[in-house]
């Protein structure tokens, strides 16, 4: 499932074959992947630079926020300035290039977004941004939607 349209706080998205899991009520969550292909070695790297500096410049307006602190601990890998200074130094995941034959990179990372289903049809969905969660993801539930962005069933362990 992923996002096809997005209008403030209402998001529609595609799926590919029905479930009996997803009705109206249901609780989604949101993913972003960046791949790395052969033909685009860099692309998924500047994307993921542009949506942490995105999440950035929103904590760096509230310096007395835990998601700021948590934004700056150096001990904090993702979604932090640790993850752009990797990124910027090539000390990342999304910076090894691929070659032509080879498997493709990818990075699948959880925003803190939830969606609520507000209504099913044969191939859509339509839902709100319900909450973010920010004690699990204090800096990631920053993330702006995105269509394109992966929609799933809230997991529970």
């Amino acid at each position: 499932m992923f996002i096809t349209e997005i209008k403030k706080d209402k998001v529609i998205f595609k799926f590919l074959k029905s479930s009996k899991f997803l009705k109206e009520g249901t609780i989604l969550s949101i993913q972003r992947n960046y791949t790395v292909t052969p033909n685009d070695s860099f692309k998924a790297l500047n994307r993921r630079l542009d949506d942490l500096y995105y999440i950035k410049d929103i904590i760096d307006r509230m310096p007395d926020s835990e998601a700021y602190k948590y934004f700056y601990d150096r001990s904090n890998y993702k979604n932090s300035m640790e993850e752009i200074n990797a990124l910027l130094e090539h000390n990342h995941l999304l910076a090894n290039e691929v070659s032509d034959g080879e498997s493709i990179i990818q990075l699948r990372s959880r925003l803190g977004i939830k969606l609520k289903v507000m209504g099913v049809f044969d191939s859509t969905a339509s839902a709100i941004i319900y909450q973010e969660d920010r004690k699990e993801y204090p800096t990631a539930s920053y993330s702006k939607v995105r269509t394109g962005d992966r929609v799933v069933f809230m997991t529970t362990y």
